[in-house]
């Protein structure tokens, strides 16, 4: 997610997946060289994950959701409330609706499980909403 800023007042913060594949020791995360468990008593993994109370974890569908899996399970086993929103992927002339489909099941069944709601939206326009909602701000 590019564009976003935090209302003074807002206790929010944004974090990408590459900041977690760089703690996680991830040299090629696109070549699948992603752990299947990460160490999150260390100082900098403990760090990234922070200690929220919400965690909202923003992909598009076709995303290699492994980075959001990982976090949203460390969240998770600390009690911490997961959501996730899945937007529609940039289509392509050419795109088929069935192709479509299996790259969103992809990234929202790696979610699933560790998230408390999963919301599969049709537009960019519930996240913004959202993020309002919670007292950020889409830059300008």
């Amino acid at each position: 997610m590019r564009a976003c800023a935090t209302a003074s007042e807002s206790n929010v913060r944004f974090a990408r997946a590459s900041e977690l594949a760089a703690l996680a020791g991830t040299h090629d995360p696109q070549a699948g060289d992603w752990p299947h468990t990460m160490n999150a008593a260390s100082d900098a993994m403990a760090a990234w994950l922070g200690a929220p109370d919400l965690a909202i974890i923003v992909g598009t569908e076709g995303d290699d959701p492994r980075a959001a899996a990982l976090a949203a399970q460390e969240w998770r086993q600390r009690g911490v409330t997961v959501s996730a929103v899945i937007r529609p992927a940039v289509q392509g002339a050419q795109t088929q609706q069935k192709q479509q489909q299996a790259r969103r099941h992809r990234t929202a069944d790696a979610l699933r499980p560790w998230c408390t709601m999963l919301v599969l939206v049709s537009g960019n326009d519930y996240l913004a909403d959202l993020l309002e909602a919670l007292g950020a701000t889409r830059a300008t």
